[in-house]
């Protein structure tokens, strides 16, 4: 029916499901013992919209076919963007006797769609906020970051200035700051820099890190 990164959903003419594949398993963490027999609508939640829900309700009754994008649930509680396909499939008499649904996590496509949209919405023309603190505020709502701090590296190659720091919902006064014994130090001549886990452990010496008990860089 689909690859194995697909997922794919069957449901029954009353929308309880009968099959799921591993692709489903994987993008939402359900297993198949999790969601049988289940209403093909579980994967919805508080942040899915309304106006979705009510075009998929819409296509479903009348046999259409459905295609669009959706805010969905894992198991977790984490949320994924889900660009869904459900199909109608009728019998000989032409009734509905299944969905086939179709499922495919495009967060990260749609996180990079956020940022071009946030570019060219702010490059287009005079806004009510410089552009770097814009920027900050931005990427703290799409990353879901407690902290963005935005830099400019000084001549000398050992200390930044900063542009714009956003901290739990207010910007703070800019810094000028020395990059030795911090990760931001690690960031320069790299392209991705990276600590998923105990950074303040890493850096004992920043003092950001340790005032703000920093889980992650």
């Amino acid at each position: 029916l689909a690859a194995v990164s697909q997922g794919v959903m069957i449901t029954s003419a009353d929308r309880l499901i009968t099959y799921i594949n591993a692709g489903f398993e994987k993008i939402t963490g359900y297993c198949s013992a999790d969601v049988l027999g289940r209403s093909g609508s579980f994967l919805h939640g508080p942040e899915s919209d309304p106006e979705t829900l009510t075009r998929i309700a819409a296509a479903v009754e009348s046999g259409e076919l459905f295609h669009g994008r959706i805010l969905n649930y894992r198991k977790d509680g984490s949320v994924f963007w889900n660009e869904l396909s459900i199909s109608p499939v009728f019998d000989e008499n032409g009734c509905i006797q299944q969905f086939i649904g179709v499922l495919h996590d495009v967060t990260e496509q749609k996180k990079i769609e956020d940022v071009q949209n946030f570019l060219a919405s702010i490059s287009s023309g005079p806004s009510n906020e410089p552009f770097f603190e814009a920027l900050a505020r931005f990427l703290s709502t799409c990353l879901d970051m407690f902290y963005v701090c935005i830099d400019r590296l000084e001549g000398d190659g050992l200390n930044a200035r900063t542009l714009a720091i956003w901290c739990d919902g207010h910007f703070e006064d800019n810094v000028t700051y020395a990059l030795k014994d911090t990760p931001c130090g690690k960031v320069v001549g790299s392209q991705v820099c990276c600590f998923p886990t105990s950074v303040c452990s890493l850096f004992p010496n920043d003092p950001v890190l340790q005032t703000l008990k920093a889980d992650s860089y």
